[in-house]
C-alpha cells in the first residue's frame, strides 16, 4: 500500500509540475526550450569532427562522408515527415519522439570504434536531429505569432547557450577526454523533451475550419519563392565561411584562442539583433529587413576578403553574427506569418532543409576546389 502510495503521490506531484510549466508565459516557455536545445549541442558539434580524427583515426574523406548525413536527412527524410506531422497534427509527439531517438543514440554513441557501426548510428542519429530544428521552429514560431511576441527574444537564447555551452566543454573534454561528451549530452538532452511539452499547437476550431490549400499552392507564393532562393544563396555562403573560418584564421597567424573566439563571438552577436528584430522590422518592414541582413552578409565577407591581420577577422565575424541572426528570425517568423497553419511545419522543414541541406551539398565540394 505505501509503495502504490509513494507511486500514486510522484504521478501528483509531476502532474502538478506540468500544470506549474504550463502557467508561464509562452514567451519564457519558447527560450526555456531553445536554451536546453541548443545548449546541448553546444557540447557536441565544435567537437564532433576532431573526435573522429583524434580518437577514432577516422580519414578526411570518412569525415566528409559523415558530414554528409546530416544536409542528406534534411532533404530526404525531415519533409516528408514534417508533412505528417503537419497532416495528423501530432508535431509535439513528433518532436518529442525526435529528441529522445536521439538522445539515445548519443547517450550510447561513444561505444562503437569502427567506421562501419559509427556510420550506422550517425546515419539514424541525423535523422532524428533533422526533423528536431524545423518542428520546434514552426510550433514556437507560430506561438510567438499567436501571442503577439518577437520570435528572436526566444531564439537568441538557443544561440546564446550554445556558445556558453561550447568554451566550457570545450575545457571539460580536453580535462576528461572527448568520449565523455556523448554520455554528458545524452542524457542532459532527455529533460529537453519535457521542455516540448511546454509548446502549442493551434486545436482551435478557426484553424480547424479553415481552408485546406494544398501545398503546391502555397509553394507557388512568389515572396515566398524569393526567400528560399536568398535562403540557398546565404546557406551556401555561411556553410563555406564555417567550413574554412578556422583555416583562414591559421593562415592569418591566429592562434587556437583566435580560432575559438572566432566561433563565440559569432554566435553572440547574433543576440542583439535577435532581440530586436520586432523594433526593426516595424520601422523597415520584414523584406527590408531580410536585405538589411544580407547587407550585413555583403560587409562581412568584403572585410574577409581584404583582412590582413587576424583581429580583422573577429571584427567581421561579429558583422556575419549580427546579419546571421538577424536573417533566421526574420526569415522563421516570415514563414510563420505568410503560411496556413496546416503546413507550417513542411514548409519550415522546407527552409531547413533549403539553408542546411541542399545549400551546404551544393557549396561543400565547390568551395573545396
Amino acid at each position: 500500500r505505501s509503495g502504490a502510495f509513494r507511486r500514486l503521490t510522484a504521478r501528483v506531484n509531476i502532474n502538478k509540475m506540468f500544470q506549474q510549466y504550463q502557467k508561464v508565459s509562452p514567451l519564457t516557455r519558447g527560450a526555456m526550450f531553445y536554451a536546453a536545445f541548443f545548449g546541448v549541442f553546444g557540447m557536441v558539434t565544435p567537437f564532433l569532427n576532431v573526435y573522429f580524427r583524434e580518437d577514432l583515426g577516422f580519414s578526411g574523406r570518412q569525415i566528409g562522408l559523415l558530414s554528409m548525413f546530416s544536409p542528406l536527412m534534411s532533404l530526404i527524410v525531415a519533409i516528408p515527415l514534417a508533412s505528417i506531422a503537419d497532416r495528423y497534427r501530432c508535431r509535439i509527439p513528433m518532436l518529442i519522439t525526435a529528441i529522445i531517438g536521439y538522445a539515445t543514440l548519443m547517450t550510447f554513441a561513444r561505444l562503437p570504434r569502427t567506421f562501419a557501426v559509427w556510420a550506422a548510428v550517425w546515419l539514424m542519429a541525423t535523422m532524428f536531429s533533422s526533423l528536431t530544428s524545423p518542428m520546434a521552429d514552426s510550433l514556437i514560431a507560430r506561438m510567438s505569432f499567436r501571442h503577439g511576441l518577437n520570435y528572436g527574444s526566444m531564439r537568441m537564447w538557443g544561440s546564446a547557450t550554445f556558445a556558453i555551452s561550447a568554451v566550457i566543454c570545450g575545457g571539460l573534454w580536453e580535462r576528461f577526454g572527448l568520449h565523455a561528451m556523448f554520455l554528458s549530452a545524452g542524457i542532459i538532452f532527455f529533460p529537453t523533451a519535457l521542455f516540448a511539452f511546454g509548446l502549442e499547437e493551434d486545436r482551435s476550431a478557426v484553424v480547424k475550419s479553415a481552408p485546406k490549400v494544398p501545398l503546391r499552392a502555397v509553394l507557388r507564393d512568389k515572396p515566398l519563392l524569393y526567400l528560399l532562393a536568398i535562403t540557398f544563396f546565404v546557406g551556401a555562403a555561411t556553410t563555406t565561411s564555417v567550413a574554412y573560418d578556422g583555416i583562414y584564421m591559421n593562415a592569418l597567424g591566429g592562434s587556437g584562442l583566435f580560432i575559438g573566439l572566432l566561433f563565440s563571438l559569432s554566435a553572440f552577436s547574433e543576440l542583439p539583433l535577435m532581440h530586436f528584430r520586432g523594433q526593426i522590422v516595424r520601422k523597415l518592414n520584414t523584406p527590408n529587413t531580410l536585405l538589411l541582413a544580407c547587407a550585413f552578409f555583403c560587409i562581412a565577407f568584403a572585410g574577409y576578403a581584404v583582412a590582413w591581420r587576424p583581429w580583422v577577422l573577429l571584427i567581421m565575424t561579429i558583422v556575419k553574427g549580427m546579419g546571421y541572426g538577424l536573417f533566421l528570425a526574420s526569415a522563421v517568423q516570415f514563414i510563420s506569418e505568410r503560411v496556413p497553419e496546416h503546413v507550417a511545419s513542411t514548409v519550415q522543414s522546407i527552409f531547413t532543409a533549403t539553408m542546411s541541406g541542399l545549400a551546404p551539398l551544393t557549396a561543400a565540394p565547390i568551395s573545396g576546389e
